[in-house]
């Protein structure tokens, strides 16, 4: 996809980026410190297949979950949801937005940070524009310069597409070769595979391996309850018997 992979992190950096060190970059050590939380926790989310399980703890008991190649995610509360809902979209507080879609603050080019008709405010304390003014000022200009130079800037436009169609429940609908319906979440969709993976294959190639190969149908059963739900999450612990090991 365009992406020299000695263009990537080194172990060095990744380490300093997902735990808030490094050059401030002009921000605040707790922006820094947010922003490495949203990296880890997205990462973990997408990667999500065998090999790269977590763990949550439903009813009382330590459930294994393994969810990547359906879209979905189990957040730290239980919900089973897609990694990109969020809840009211049009609220001026995102806090309630997934990880994975918080992110897209820290990950937005200046130009879109630096103009409010652009884009909307973050939620309080997350850094608009930190992982590039983190990469200039961290050594890593040509990891930077590699990542909107593949195949990433041009799925942009698809992706962001993807997840406005989406709206809340962030559920896309497909068509088998056979010409059978299935639903997936939108990390599935083919212009959001490409974009996470290459975001996460700039930051650690080892941790982008783990990206589903394939996409899972999720549970009619799911898919109704999510679509019925007024904020696109449901309880896992409803539903977790549905999917395969």
């Amino acid at each position: 996809m365009g992406f020299d992979k000695d263009k990537t992190f080194t172990k060095k950096q990744y380490a300093a980026f997902v735990s808030g060190k490094g050059r401030p970059a002009g921000y605040t050590q707790a922006e820094a410190a947010k922003a490495a939380q949203l990296t880890r926790l997205s990462v973990g989310y997408l990667t999500n297949t065998t090999g790269n399980t977590y763990t949550r703890i439903i009813d009382g008991e330590e459930v294994t979950v393994n969810l990547g190649s359906y879209g979905l995610i189990v957040d730290q509360e239980g919900m089973l949801r897609v990694p990109a809902n969020c809840p009211d979209p049009s609220s001026p507080d995102f806090s309630d937005c997934s990880p994975v879609r918080q992110i897209n603050w820290v990950l937005a080019p200046d130009a879109i940070c630096d103009n409010p008709d652009l884009a909307k405010s973050p939620p309080a304390g997350v850094p608009c524009g930190y992982m590039g003014a983190w990469m200039r000022s961290n050594k890593a200009r040509d990891t930077l310069k590699e990542l909107y130079s593949s195949a990433y800037a041009r799925e942009v436009p698809y992706a962001s597409q993807s997840q406005d169609d989406a709206k809340i429940p962030q559920l896309i609908y497909v068509e088998r070769a056979d010409g059978s319906a299935a639903t997936v979440g939108v990390p599935v969709a083919p212009a959001m595979w490409i974009l996470n993976y290459l975001l996460v294959y700039a930051l650690n190639p080892e941790a982008a391996r783990f990206f589903p190969a394939y996409w899972a149908a999720i549970p009619e059963e799911v898919v109704s309850a999510i679509e019925g739900s007024d904020n696109g999450q449901v309880p896992y612990s409803d539903f977790m018997d549905l999917f395969a090991e």
